[in-house]
């Protein structure tokens, strides 16, 4: 329990370093980007549940090339489940481009810090 409590303040700091970074991405304080990654994980969550690991991919590419694609489609999820968190946090307003150049450095930040809730 302490493990994700840590991981949901790094992923909240995350998300502030994120809207002081980029423009067209604001999380409104500290309270807003911990309410913003709570939203983030659940959508990803249902995401996840709704798609599958590659299921989409797999339909429109065979699974060969789904494999060789699963990072695109991961970052489109993640474009999409961002922007979206935005209607479920009053404190949180992302435009499109913010949401992409959000995902994208997430996904770099995560690299070096991994704050994805499942990972350990």
């Amino acid at each position: 329990m302490l493990g994700l409590f840590i991981r949901l303040v790094i992923s909240a700091f995350v998300l502030m370093l994120v809207g002081f970074v980029l423009p067209g991405f604001n999380v409104g304080g500290f309270g807003g980007a911990v309410l913003a990654a709570i939203a983030i994980a659940i959508l990803g969550y249902v995401a996840n549940m709704i798609i599958g690991k590659g299921s989409i991919a797999n339909m429109f590419m065979g699974k060969k090339k789904a494999r060789q694609r699963r990072g695109i489609i991961g970052f489109v999820i993640a474009v999409i489940v961002i922007y979206a968190a935005q209607f479920f946090v009053q404190a949180m307003s992302v435009t499109v481009w913010g949401a992409i150049l959000a995902a994208a450095l997430i996904g770099v930040i995560d690299l070096f810090l991994p704050t994805a809730l499942g990972k350990k």
